[in-house]
């Protein structure tokens, strides 16, 4: 009887320093999973090519040597294929756990994995993020995403880390049930009402998962991306969902998604 080999992490390798972060992150990430690594690059198949360039072999010979100085033991496997990395990567994202990619180059390549990924997709750029800091998540107020919430509380989890969901709000709380007048309020009362809605938001995720500390954050800010950049720079992750609000776009990647991808100071998790 043949069993179903376990879905794995899947880093793309295209020989730029975010890339190798993108390795040694997915080498710790599937060492945390228990999961297999799958190293994967790609080339442009040329009229009278005899064998894989000589550039790219190299790039997945030093990547593999990367994932092996961080996790000896780490069954990895590699894959070089024909077309562009993006495609790539979302093709193999249907059969893994966890897709990985650095965000150098065009910003239109991660943008892209992330967008149309099957699986959640890990953003490595230039800063690592703290080691053994908190998993940050980013809440949509009273319209979290469960998705984003489980991974988030998984990855909080698995890393024995505290969970902080920060939801940045403007003027007003983003509820329709706030009772506060828009037109005469103080600040202090709609901070409460903020931090009440972040709760509600929150409500029975502490008993799934009793292991995790969680530490809410509502915080006054004009620019949502801009406070998870900042809170970004104590995390070891942030996580967010694939859109920035509930049922009000059509739009695959959130405007604060894709923003916090490029600005945030830890590796950024997107999830569908």
């Amino acid at each position: 009887m043949s069993t179903r080999p376990e879905p794995p992490v899947v880093v793309g390798v295209d020989g730029t320093d975010s890339g190798y972060s993108a390795v040694r992150l997915a080498a710790t990430e599937a060492t945390l999973r228990d999961r297999p690594l799958v190293l994967v690059s790609t080339r442009q198949p040329q009229p009278d090519e005899v064998g894989p360039p000589e550039t790219t072999t190299r790039w997945l010979a030093a990547a593999a040597s990367v994932a092996g100085e961080v996790h000896p033991e780490l069954s990895g496997h590699v894959r070089l294929e024909a077309g562009d990395l993006p495609d790539v990567m979302i093709d193999a994202s249907r059969r893994a756990d966890l897709v990985v990619i650095g965000n150098a180059g065009a910003h239109a390549a991660c943008e892209r994995v992330a967008a149309h990924a099957a699986a959640p997709v890990l953003i490595a750029g230039a800063d690592p993020g703290t080691p053994g800091g908190p998993v940050l998540v980013g809440v949509d107020g009273a319209n979290p995403w469960p998705a984003a919430l489980t991974f988030a509380f998984e990855e909080a989890e698995r890393r024995g880390a505290t969970l902080i969901p920060l939801y940045a709000w403007g003027g007003l709380p983003d509820t329709a049930l706030t009772e506060l007048d828009p037109f005469a309020y103080d600040v202090g009362q709609a901070a409460d009402e903020a931090d009440r809605v972040l709760a509600e938001a929150l409500a029975g995720w502490n008993g799934k998962y009793p292991q995790v500390p969680v530490l809410r954050r509502a915080v006054l800010h004009s620019d949502p991306a801009e406070a998870l950049a900042q809170a970004s720079r104590e995390a070891a992750m942030l996580v967010v969902s694939a859109c920035s609000h509930v049922g009000r776009s059509e739009q695959l990647l959130g405007t604060v998604t894709r923003q916090v991808m490029h600005r945030a100071a830890c590796p950024v998790a997107v999830v569908h």
